[in-house]
């Protein structure tokens, strides 16, 4: 009879705390977008498709990853934590067009009021110069899951 009361205790507990965990897994949160072109992100050229980006470490915001729907494309992203004037309304994956290129520059979260940045890489810069322009913002619309 204790045995029996102990064991209903037991799983009356882990109902109770499977709520808690599950939410706390949440949080680490995704972004998920489709990009309609090619870009180049981490230093990697990733094609035009279905990415979802998230943090690599729950605790380490400045260090994401992004990757392909499929899992067979992934690259890590360090970002810079950036203050922004207004918290977003929507989540958006902000591109650098320079030529025919895309760089993928902010990563802005609904309700967020710090975007992330990836520096320009040295393609990038060698880009606008013989560009003789800056590039054209170029706005990607994502879901947020779990931020």
């Amino acid at each position: 009879m204790r045995n029996r009361i102990l064991s209903l205790v037991i799983a009356c507990s882990a109902l109770v705390m499977l709520p808690i965990i599950s939410s706390s897994a949440q949080t680490r949160g995704k972004i998920k977008a489709d990009v309609p072109f090619e870009f180049v992100a981490g230093g990697k050229v990733l094609s035009a498709g279905t990415y979802t980006i998230e943090r690599l470490a729950y605790n380490n915001p400045e260090k994401l990853i992004i990757r392909s729907a499929d899992n067979h494309t992934s690259a890590l992203l360090a970002v810079n934590r950036v203050p922004l004037s207004k918290s977003p309304t929507e989540t958006d994956l902000v591109f650098n067009k320079v030529g025919d290129t895309y760089f993928l520059r902010d990563i802005k979260v609904e309700g967020i009021t710090l975007g992330s940045q990836l520096p320009k890489t040295k393609d990038e810069k060698h880009l606008e110069r013989s560009e003789s322009a800056a590039g054209e913002a170029v706005i990607i619309h994502a879901e947020t899951r779990g931020f």
